[in-house]
């Protein structure tokens, strides 16, 4: 039979109806058909469950200013009564007004805790052609060698020291590499006052200590043991700095159960204190 016949048309018919029938399947699996022009609004994404639930947060200053030890606290109420040493900080302060807000937002743009910004406070008080006997300069006191070493130039045309922008990126990358080597900012600190090698002999000979107990046991230079506390006070006592964040219940009798009697730093309890080895350039 000849497709032009009725009976043709009829099958004709008949697939058209069949395939406009199976096309508007299609597009109803697909979804509605929009229109030209017309705004349709996105279907809201579905929740995901959360990977921090239970996990407190704490200020990023807090990881400094919250330190707990006698000797944070002995210097805190130093600071706070003897005219002679709060006067030196008002003054240290009051030249580091115009340099804090840059050093700050540095030290944050680095991943560190924006309390870290006052350490040139205790390093140069805030003079930014401080100079040192072992050829420290400018505002972190970084040493030659240091300072090449965390990316400045520093030779007989050039000192990127004297810029304080460039030497608080060289200071963080610093203190960074520190922290990731001894996980812990008392000796990460120590270790930048006294020296990576200082910190390593002493752990050497007391091994997994934390910087208290190094402290107490006298395997650190007096320098060192004074300008951490003094530091960690000088951190709580910006006026920036809030509250400290109460502990869960379960880390507070965690911590208590495994306290030595020497003073621990809060808030982290760390079963591995020994240096590792760390691309410093990482």
């Amino acid at each position: 039979m000849a497709a032009g016949g009725p009976g043709g048309k009829t099958l004709a018919l008949g697939g058209m109806r069949f395939a406009a029938a199976l096309l508007g399947l299609v597009l109803a699996a697909c979804g509605p058909v929009r229109r030209a022009g017309e705004w349709h609004p996105a279907p809201e994404p579905r929740a995901r469950p959360s990977l921090d639930v239970g996990r407190r947060v704490r200020p990023a200053e807090a990881t400094l200013a919250c330190v707990d030890s006698p000797l944070v606290t002995s210097w805190e109420r130093r600071m706070r009564s003897r005219r002679e040493l709060a006067d030196d900080r008002k003054e240290t302060m009051a030249r580091g007004a115009r340099y804090l807000p840059q050093l700050r937002q540095l030290v944050v743009d680095a991943g560190l805790p924006p309390g870290l910004a006052l350490l040139p406070a205790v390093e140069s008080g805030f003079e930014p052609r401080a100079r040192g006997k072992f050829g420290e300069l400018g505002l972190w006191q970084l040493r030659p060698a240091t300072a090449r070493r965390f990316g400045l130039v520093v030779d007989a045309e050039r000192d990127d020291r004297a810029d304080p922008a460039q030497e608080t990126r060289a200071a963080a990358r610093y203190l960074g590499y520190l922290h990731r080597r001894y996980r812990d900012w008392p000796l990460a600190l120590a270790a930048y006052n006294a020296g990576e090698g200082r910190i390593d002999r002493a752990l050497a000979r007391q091994p997994h200590a934390t910087f208290w107990e190094l402290s107490a046991s006298g395997h650190l230079p007096r320098k060192s043991r004074d300008y951490v506390p003094r530091f960690l006070a000088l951190v709580r006592l910006d006026e920036r700095v809030r509250a400290c964040a109460p502990r869960p219940a379960t880390e507070q009798l965690r911590v208590a159960a495994a306290a030595p009697p020497s003073p621990r730093p809060l808030p982290v309890v760390r079963e591995m204190r020994a240096p590792r080895t760390i691309d410093p350039q990482a």
